[in-house]
């Protein structure tokens, strides 16, 4: 559990996170300006605040107009921001990654906010 202001260690992804990526991932595509097939949360960090940043790292299935072509896997980190309350999800930060690169601690873009 991470301390109050504090990130967490980097855990493999629970079913949470796989609902946050569900949850966010319209605002990803948006963002990227792709469509995605598949999102999978591979692993997790996180960091309690006046609610939750989620760093999650998630393995990505990028579709094609070529349909016998297999899809394109693409590693990325994305920085969440789950409010208190019922808020919505708010996507604050997106990055491309290598696939052997660590989850990192992204900063707020601020084109997106």
């Amino acid at each position: 559990m991470a301390l109050l202001g504090g990130h967490s260690d980097v855990a493999p992804a629970t079913k949470e996170m796989q609902d946050v990526i569900s949850k966010i991932q319209t605002q990803v595509e948006q963002k990227l300006q792709k469509s995605f097939i598949d999102m999978t949360a591979t692993h997790f960090r996180r960091q309690v605040v006046a609610g939750m940043i989620y760093h999650i790292r998630v393995l990505a299935s990028e579709s094609s107009d070529d349909e016998e072509a297999p899809p394109k896997l693409s590693v990325l980190h994305l920085r969440v921001f789950h409010p208190l309350f019922d808020e919505p999800l708010k996507l604050q930060a997106v990055k491309a990654a290598n696939p052997s690169e660590p989850l990192e601690v992204l900063d707020v873009d601020p084109s997106l906010l």
